[in-house]
């Protein structure tokens, strides 16, 4: 399976060609356009399922489902994390539980960003397996922890996902501890001084050894679409 998380930073239907040539069975996309405003620009991204959840039909999360890959919200969907999507993920007979992310920005550092994403995926622990796939934008990385609730800051999300037995496929891959990352995954507002981690995939550390590809975009490649860079992951299921 292979899969693409890429905030697009908006007017993804104008940048879905740089995507295809990767064959992705899935895409996750934050900052997208909703099904209804592609079909206004009379935009055709050749889709099994599109997946949609936001507040404004310029910017939402997406989900893309390609080569025969079928999605649906998972029915233990909690809309209070309306940007934390847990999806049934099938193909054939083989059956997945992803969760896709992206988290944004509140009146409160007690209640966005990281906070945000890490309540939901205590929220929805019951349902983690090792046949469960986490990916997204979560704006988020150790280097910042003083900034949020202490109790849910990104070092008290990894310790959760870490009792889980969930690891992030970077860190696994590059042997780097979180907050010392070499490879960005964003520019921000295009800067070459403010690059920071910022999007992950974690997965079921028994699943590790299927992975059988991982890479974050080159910056100078994808900083002409978006701040961000997307990741590519690539695994056996």
């Amino acid at each position: 399976m292979k899969l693409i998380s890429w905030n697009c930073n908006r007017a993804f239907r104008q940048k879905y060609s740089c995507l295809e040539s990767y064959c992705a069975d899935i895409i996750v996309a934050p900052e997208s356009e909703s099904p209804q405003k592609l079909a206004k620009f009379r935009s055709c991204i050749p889709c099994t399922d599109h997946i949609w959840v936001g507040d404004s039909d310029t910017q939402g999360l997406s989900i893309f489902t390609f080569n025969g890959y079928h999605a649906r919200i998972a029915d233990f969907y909690l809309p209070e994390y309306k940007h934390v999507v847990p999806l049934e993920v099938r193909h054939g007979s083989r059956k997945l539980l992803m969760i896709a992310v992206w988290t944004k920005g509140g009146p409160s550092s007690r209640n966005s960003y990281v906070v945000y994403a890490t309540k939901a995926l205590k929220a929805y622990r019951h349902y983690l397996n090792e046949d469960t796939l986490i990916i997204g934008d979560f704006n988020s990385n150790k280097l910042w922890d003083k900034h949020f609730n202490r109790k849910y800051n990104h070092s008290r999300m990894l310790e959760f996902l870490d009792k889980m037995h969930f690891r992030s496929v970077y860190h696994c891959i590059k042997h780097e501890n979180h907050g010392e990352e070499s490879i960005p995954t964003i520019c921000m507002y295009r800067n070459p001084e403010r690059i920071y981690h910022i999007d992950y995939a974690f997965i079921h550390e028994k699943k590790l050894k299927d992975i059988k590809d991982f890479h974050i975009g080159d910056k100078d490649s994808w900083l002409s679409y978006s701040d961000h860079m997307p990741l590519f992951l690539e695994i056996a299921i």
